[in-house]
């Protein structure tokens, strides 16, 4: 028999069928004979043999080979059979040599649940995308942050590591080359000249401090006619 599994609902516990364990027992096995998809068979009636066309939910059925699988008697088998078929979860096409049996509901759970399984699928890969593209950005505004640090600790001769503040001014927006205009500026300022020990990351990128430095640069630059 094919490897793969079957959808079993839980409100399967209101129903009669779960009230009966040997009934249970032959739903279940009906699940798991059943076809999942259109195919051919070749079945014996008696001398020779017959191609017989299925569909997602059918399968062959004989009371002798089933009562050998499910380890009941023949009888016991085929009343249960009858019981299904009364309750309406299955019907049974007799022939003279077999039967075709097909799970009345199986398009609407069995297909159904593919359906919201591949949906959560999709879902679980649209996170797993949007994860690593977080991830990428993390990446990119470390990097960026790292490289502004270095900058600032070849200008000023420093040895700064911590570059949180650079990193949080990359994410709201900020570049790195608006940052390394930054510290150009601040600099050459005659009150940073004079108080060097405000030449660092913590004070230079200070959220209150970003736009009114920034300015300050742009400002710089533009008077010099670097734009």
């Amino acid at each position: 028999m094919n490897r793969g599994y079957v959808c079993l609902w839980r409100k399967i516990q209101d129903s009669p069928v779960f009230q009966n364990e040997g009934l249970l027992k032959v739903f279940v096995w009906c699940l798991i004979r059943a076809n999942h998809k259109e195919i051919w068979v070749k079945v014996r009636t008696g001398r020779g043999f017959t191609e017989v066309k299925l569909q997602a939910g059918d399968f062959i059925f004989g009371r002798h080979s089933a009562a050998k699988e499910l380890r009941m008697p023949a009888g016991t088998v085929w009343k249960r059979m009858l019981k299904l078929e009364k309750l309406n979860i299955l019907n049974i096409e007799k022939d003279t040599h077999f039967s075709i049996v097909t799970i009345i509901n199986w398009p609407i759970y069995q297909e159904g649940y593919k359906k919201e399984d591949s949906e959560r699928d999709r879902q679980g890969t649209g996170k797993e995308h949007r994860q690593e593209l977080k991830e990428l950005k993390n990446n990119t505004y470390s990097q960026g942050s790292q490289e502004v640090l270095a900058y600032l600790n070849e200008k000023k001769g420093s040895h700064f590591k911590d570059d949180s503040n650079i990193r949080v001014r990359l994410k709201d927006g900020g570049t790195v080359e608006e940052c390394k205009r930054i510290i150009d500026a601040k600099m050459k300022d005659p009150y940073f000249l004079e108080n060097p020990k405000f030449l660092n990351p913590e004070t230079l990128f200070r959220r209150k401090h970003w736009d009114k430095y920034l300015n300050e640069a742009n400002s710089e630059d533009k008077g010099r006619g670097k734009w």
